[in-house]
């Protein structure tokens, strides 16, 4: 990975391949330190012209309704505007309550920003997906 930064909640960067890599850690039950990771993805999304994210979510932590209201109001739509994220690969966490929480995000994500989401169970499948996905982005 090229332009990585080592946060608390995890770790972010831009892949080669072209797409932003996020790898959760244990720090990201603090919802502060998760939400600094999610904004970091964002201004990697502007910077390198990439609107793809591979996350690897098998070390998060669950998010609290706070946090997941957080996500769904101010978040998304940053990503969702204007096609600053388009296609998301997630690296699914075992515990079936995460895997619901990441469910909510992503739906809401298509629904409202035509936003692709697909889950994997490794990584180097979701890197396939993501590398052999080029959907030129709508114009509207």
């Amino acid at each position: 990975m090229d332009l990585v930064r080592y946060m608390p909640a995890g770790t972010v960067g831009v892949d080669s391949a072209g797409f932003v890599h996020l790898s959760w850690g244990p720090g990201s039950q603090d919802c502060a330190a998760a939400r600094a990771v999610f904004d970091e993805v964002l201004r990697l999304l502007q910077v390198s012209g990439c609107h793809k994210l591979l996350t690897d979510q098998r070390r998060r932590a669950p998010a609290t309704e706070e946090y997941m209201g957080w996500l769904l109001v101010d978040w998304l739509p940053r990503a969702g505007t204007n096609q600053l994220l388009t296609q998301v690969a997630v690296v699914a966490a075992r515990p079936l309550h995460l895997r619901l929480q990441s469910l909510d995000i992503s739906s809401e994500g298509q629904r409202r920003y035509g936003i692709v989401t697909r889950y994997f169970d490794g990584l180097e499948e979701a890197r396939q997906w993501l590398q052999g996905t080029n959907r030129p982005p709508v114009v509207s």
